[in-house]
């Protein structure tokens, strides 16, 4: 697409942000920071991880460059069968999911409770203000309004802006967790699913992510720390509750140091990476969006192929990238970064508007 046509949609977008998002809250300082700083339980846990796995980090790094050598050569005789101008006509059908489980903890509840008890170390429970590990979800309205939604809101309209016969749609949490990504016999309801900040979800949502790639479909990673830490939801009283991950575990009487990421080994597998550190300091050597350092995942699978090596200079010499990994009939594509925030980067829109159309 031409540059003038991006152009053109920003301004359109820009107009139309105007108008649409008078409630949407401005983008809010992330509270994994203000309670990182004095958690030094997870940072000793981050800094001993990342010691430990030095070799296994860097053999990963080597092979996923080995293997991406090969790929490209691939790669050359693929793109020569791809049209443009078929799949601009496309009917796929696509699902932003609204992370409102995500919403819920970090409204003044889960972040307080680690905040407050940021000394706490291994073998120490914690029986005192464990309703903060409690959190009402928001209202339909509050989840469509939400900071943490303005990214799917700029992605779905320049997805409707590409492909005008889409069948676009929004999802919730709840409805992921409820399988209303399948149909009635299991089969994908949805082509593809995109998700932004999902840090918290549930077990039944993490699998049921999984079968909808074992089933055939693509998931588009917008941000990192996706998939991180597990919750239980009751539809009855319509809450979440802190099970396992984020440095904690929760059994509904106490809270104490556990696990950073609930299903890390498995997400490597599926996924391809893994949450990485918050609080290091990380450079881009190459920055094509402008970035700057939030939170972002490092490659953990080495059959991963490279979209985007961003070239990340950190302590821990991890390799950060966009990438897409095949599982089954399915795939996921993960950018790695926390991409929300570059949204509207004219670089970026060019990047998503290349990936959209090689998968409709």
């Amino acid at each position: 697409m031409l540059k003038g046509t991006i152009t053109l949609f920003l301004v359109i977008l820009s107009v139309a942000s105007f108008y649409f998002s008078p409630n949407i809250k401005a983008q809010e300082i992330d509270e994994e920071y203000l309670f990182l700083e004095d958690d030094t339980y997870a940072q000793n846990y981050d800094e001993n991880y990342f010691k430990d796995n030095a070799v296994k980090i860097n053999e990963v790094n080597n092979m996923v460059e080995a293997n991406n050598i090969q790929l490209s050569k691939q790669q050359l005789t693929e793109d020569k069968d791809f049209d443009r101008s078929q799949v601009l006509t496309s009917e796929s059908k696509i699902a932003f999911v609204l992370p409102t489980f995500t919403m819920a903890a970090y409204d003044n509840t889960f972040y307080t409770f680690f905040s407050k008890y940021a000394d706490v170390q291994r073998n120490e429970f914690v029986t005192s203000d464990i309703d903060l590990l409690t959190a009402n979800l928001p209202t339909m309205e509050e989840g469509f309004n939400s900071y943490k939604s303005v990214g799917l809101h700029q992605l779905r309209e320049f997805t409707s802006f590409l492909l005008p016969n889409a069948d676009l749609n929004y999802l919730s949490d709840e409805d992921v967790h409820n399988g209303l990504i399948f149909t009635n016999n299991n089969i994908n309801f949805y082509d593809i699913l995109v998700l932004a900040h999902s840090e918290y979800v549930t077990s039944e949502e993490y699998y049921n992510l999984k079968k909808f790639i074992e089933n055939g479909g693509v998931i588009i990673l917008l941000d990192a720390n996706a998939l991180f830490t597990e919750v239980v939801y009751d539809p009855l009283t319509n809450q979440i509750s802190l099970v396992k991950g984020h440095y904690w575990a929760f059994d509904g009487e106490k809270a104490w140091r556990d696990v950073k990421e609930r299903w890390a080994a498995e997400t490597t597998e599926w996924v391809g990476n893994n949450f990485g550190c918050s609080s290091c300091v990380i450079t881009f050597n190459n920055n094509p969006f402008s970035y700057v350092h939030h939170e972002e995942n490092y490659i953990t699978n080495p059959n991963v192929k490279i979209l985007i090596d961003y070239e990340a200079q950190s302590e821990y010499n991890y390799l950060i990238a966009a990438h897409e990994l095949k599982y089954g009939p399915g795939k996921v594509i993960s950018l790695g970064i926390f991409a929300s925030d570059v949204v509207q980067h004219d670089n970026f829109l060019k990047f998503y508007e290349d990936l959209i159309l090689s998968i409709v």
